[in-house]
């Protein structure tokens, strides 16, 4: 399943890519230079493909939109708060690109917000690789059932993952190079944006370093740990 998203998300890609730098001249606008290129029996595909074509990506995003709003509210079931992201999304979508004209807005706001996403997704993959063999099957339920659980840290808050996290995000966003926006930090590599790899950087760095310092922060007893040992997680 793993194997087939990720080449069912890469390839079409790649093969954009390699369509875009085939053009002998292009104008800046992908889909204007590929229906100008085109035979006139091949712009009808192409409207099926441009149309259809961003299906499988958008699923995937509405659907862990869903799964991270469920996060907040317990209660909810999956389906109401996917149907509540993409429903915000559609109204956000047409406000954006019809009422407001706001694409390059929309861009600088996109990296604004992998500069806040990156340390999250960097720190949860570091308690991945360091929880992976002993993860607690019940607790990881335990929200939905009422309780509190091993997943519960320091009064709810995993103070470790929130200051790496804190500072990882304000370094991506002091050190967002757009054309709208440009933070202090904006040229600290020369003008590349590295707001997204520097902001991982620096929450990988802060997280390891406040676990190694404090490991009871995150990580139960050891009594306790070998107690509910599991093997890895099996979905139902």
């Amino acid at each position: 399943m793993g194997a087939g998203i990720v080449l069912g998300t890469m390839l079409p890609a790649v093969l954009g890519a390699f369509a875009a730098a085939a053009f002998v001249m292009p104008t800046g606008s992908f889909l204007h230079d590929l229906v100008d290129a085109a035979p006139l029996w091949y712009v009808v595909p192409i409207l099926v493909v441009s149309v259809l074509g961003g299906f499988g990506q958008g699923v995937l995003c509405i659907y862990a939109s869903g799964l991270d709003i469920e996060s907040l509210w317990p209660r909810m079931r999956r389906v109401h708060t996917t149907v509540l992201a993409a429903a915000v999304a559609v109204v956000l979508l047409f406000v954006g690109v019809f009422v407001f004209d706001a694409a390059d807005s929309v861009t600088t706001m996109s990296v604004a917000l992998n500069a806040l996403a990156t340390p999250w997704v960097v720190i949860l993959l570091i308690g991945f690789l360091r929880n992976h063999r002993h993860y607690d099957a019940r607790d990881l339920q335990a929200f939905t059932e009422g309780r509190h659980g091993r997943y519960w840290f320091t009064r709810g808050w995993n103070v470790p993952a929130v200051l790496a996290w804190i500072a990882g995000s304000t370094f991506g966003v002091l050190s967002v190079n757009t054309d709208l926006v440009s933070g202090p930090l904006a040229d600290i590599a020369g003008g590349v944006d590295v707001s997204a790899l520097g902001s991982g950087a620096v929450a990988a760095l802060v997280y390891l370093t406040a676990v190694a310092a404090v490991p009871a922060l995150v990580d139960p007893p050891r009594s306790q740990r070998e107690a509910r040992r599991v093997p890895a997680l099996v979905p139902a």
